[in-house]
């Protein structure tokens, strides 16, 4: 009886993610080139703060999902991981029936994890992303629930809306309107090739 889907999802409802990504991709990479990070440049505790995102803000949703369904008002959940927060959007957006348009720079991101993956040339957006979740709940109640992530030490943002179906998927900036990106691939996968 209370069973979260995604078929709940309503145009306008909001998106929140919940913990910055990329969390995985982060430690994935500090711990594969921790040699090759300390050759080029970075400080030993940047790469071990790295390696320690497993554990922090940690790859776990859920304490975070436990959060959402307590505050209530949620309509869907789900956990991005391959594919990376893009991907994750992606599926949930499909698994909704619906499109979706997502403020890029409401996003929050893990400056380490971001700092890596363009180490690498590899897009954070497709980069694996366990540890943060993406909730769709009813608009009237998203800042209530930003705020009770906020006062429990969670980094939490309302990142865009879904939209009707068959409108897309999209990436807004300003005046800017692009496609969600699609990665056939992890991007994590580049380290491996």
């Amino acid at each position: 009886d209370r069973l979260i889907s995604p078929t709940n999802a309503q145009a306008g409802d909001a998106i929140l993610i919940v913990k910055p990504f990329p969390i995985e991709a982060a430690a994935l990479i500090a711990n594969e080139r921790a040699a090759e990070l300390k050759a080029q440049g970075w400080t030993a505790a940047e790469i071990e703060a790295a390696q320690n995102t497993l554990f922090d803000p940690g790859l776990s949703v859920v304490d975070a999902a436990q959060i959402a369904m307590a505050y209530g008002h949620v309509r869907a959940m789900h956990d991005p991981t391959e594919g990376g927060i893009a991907g994750g959007l992606r599926e949930l957006a499909q698994a909704a029936g619906l499109g979706l348009e997502v403020d890029i720079d409401a996003l929050p991101r893990l400056p380490l994890g971001v700092r890596l993956c363009l180490e690498y040339d590899l897009n954070p957006l497709g980069a694996i992303a366990s540890g943060s979740l993406l909730v769709v709940m009813s608009a009237d109640h998203a800042d209530g629930l930003v705020a009770r992530y906020a006062a429990e030490g969670i980094v939490a943002a309302n990142v865009g809306r879904m939209t009707e179906a068959g409108s897309g998927e999209w990436l807004l900036s300003d005046d800017e309107r692009m496609p969600l990106p699609t990665f056939s691939v992890d991007e994590i996968t580049k380290l491996y090739s």
